[in-house]
């Protein structure tokens, strides 16, 4: 039989602890490089994620300014429109006899700017001179 003596076990132990305690360095970097590249990865699909989320803000942004921009589109046509058929019915209305033929004049010259005033030379009603014509009392 083989007998170790007390120094050889020491050394042996020692040897053996060490390359247990090297091993588990190694194991441990290991572990550590692999929780590194999953915080790569997790850091990469978080700032991905936050990439897509702000395209996709900035679409749904673009989307509603679109959106709010038809709307006031509409709401000018509508305005324009309501100004036309208005205008319609109220030179109607004077062609029919139901309103003032000088009430047209009267409006012109009460409401409209200098610049509109001279759409309606050689119009269906002509303007005269301010002074001939009373403008309609404003309450």
């Amino acid at each position: 039989m083989f007998y170790l003596s007390n120094a050889s076990l020491v050394i042996i132990f020692c040897f053996r602890f060490f390359e247990t305690l090297a091993f588990e360095i190694r194991r441990q970097k290991i572990i550590d490089g692999e929780n590194d590249m999953l915080e790569l990865r997790k850091t990469s699909s978080v700032s991905e994620k936050e990439k897509r989320l702000l395209q996709r803000k900035a679409k749904l942004e673009s989307d509603l300014a679109r959106l709010q921009k038809a709307a006031r589109d509409a709401s000018r046509r509508d305005d324009t429109r309501r100004k036309i058929v208005i205008g319609a019915a109220f030179l109607k209305a004077i062609q029919e006899g139901k309103i003032s033929e000088d009430m047209g004049p009267r409006l012109v010259a009460s409401f409209a700017t200098d610049r509109d005033k001279k759409l309606f030379d050689g119009f269906i009603f002509k303007l005269t001179e301010s002074s001939e014509v009373a403008p309609v009392e404003q309450e």
